[in-house]
């Protein structure tokens, strides 16, 4: 009787887990966009057959990613070369690159620094701008600065991605603390960021977990 109760309440905690799992994975879906949610979807699995099971061919998938993670934080791994140039065309052509990262569409120096037009959209369609500047060496020329600036992509505070990710980020630690770096800081260094996801001890079977890695690290 013991044992059949313990199996009930192990069934009963499964099956909440699973159940809070799809939700999280329909409301991230439907703020990202069924074509973005798709293009996401294939870059994980081709990650995972490129990268993961030839790294970890021993492992489990979920153990994998853990100790992908682990190697970033430690500074032992180096992969970003072996993402396939087909994987790097398939996300520079699509939508998600622009609701990950965007780019300015208008550059120029003002004084001692150098500046950036980004335009967006509010939710009731209306257009707004962010100007962003940092100091440059005006020494260097000043073409080459303007054309580097224009392909230098930025955090896309207000796209679909982190509205999908701010959107679930109360369902764990993992998800807050992955939101919070990236509103307070967007890009940090791989190790560091590596360090701050296993922190927060994720579920390394949830494919938003899985996705979430696969973007901050491969592309």
């Amino acid at each position: 009787m013991k044992i059949l109760k313990t199996f009930i309440v192990l069934f009963i905690i499964v099956s909440c887990s699973v159940k809070k799992t799809e939700y999280q994975i329909t409301v991230f879906d439907k703020v990202l966009g069924a074509e973005n949610s798709k293009t996401l979807n294939s870059l994980v699995s081709d990650f995972e057959k490129d990268i993961i099971k030839k790294i970890y061919p021993n492992l489990k998938t979920e153990k994998a990613y853990k100790q992908f993670l682990i190697d970033v934080n430690e500074n032992k791994l180096t992969f970003r070369n072996k993402i396939s140039s087909e994987n790097r065309k398939k996300f520079n052509d699509s939508k998600l690159k622009l609701e990950i990262y965007e780019y300015p569409d208008s550059v120029w120096i003002e004084g001692n620094d150098i500046k950036s037009r980004f335009t967006f959209k509010n939710d009731d369609g209306t257009t707004d701008y962010r100007i962003g500047f940092h100091s440059v060496n005006l020494k260097k020329n000043i073409d080459s600065l303007i054309k580097a600036e224009y392909k230098t992509p930025r955090m896309n505070y207000v796209g679909e991605y982190m509205q999908a990710i701010n959107k679930i980020k109360d369902e764990n630690d993992f998800l807050k603390a992955f939101y919070d770096v990236k509103e307070t800081a967007g890009f940090i260094h791989p190790e560091i960021m590596a360090g701050i996801i296993l922190k927060s001890k994720p579920d390394f079977s949830s494919p938003i977990t899985k996705g979430l890695i696969v973007m901050e690290f491969g592309y």
